[in-house]
């Protein structure tokens, strides 16, 4: 019995982090992508928060996940964070179809 319980709760945290690695990756694929890109494929973000520096954080909320990007003056992607995607079901579809890095001219 112990050996099944032991065994369950590595499953877990097995788990727990694979599933925090894939959403960091997910997210990652933004990264020097227009915001504009993200808005076209997920919507209209649920909140912009300006920064005060012409820098903003872009918030989506899907289901119980928050997802934050942020994003330089240039509206480029320059980093994410997010908090509560705990089934990989919710974030599976966040990953940048076309990562190709947004160029300035």
């Amino acid at each position: 019995m112990k050996k099944l319980l032991l065994f369950t709760i590595i499953l877990i945290a097995l788990y727990g982090c694979h599933t925090s690695a894939g959403v960091s990756r997910a997210l990652e694929t933004w990264n020097g992508s227009n915001k504009s890109q993200v808005i076209a494929i997920h919507g209209a973000p649920s909140s912009i928060y300006d920064v005060g520096d012409g820098s903003h954080i872009v918030i989506f909320f899907v289901k119980k996940c928050k997802i934050q990007f942020f994003v330089d003056r240039n509206n480029i992607i320059t980093g994410s964070t997010w908090d509560g995607c705990y089934k990989a079901s919710t974030i599976k579809n966040w990953s940048n179809p076309n990562p190709k890095r947004y160029e300035q001219n």
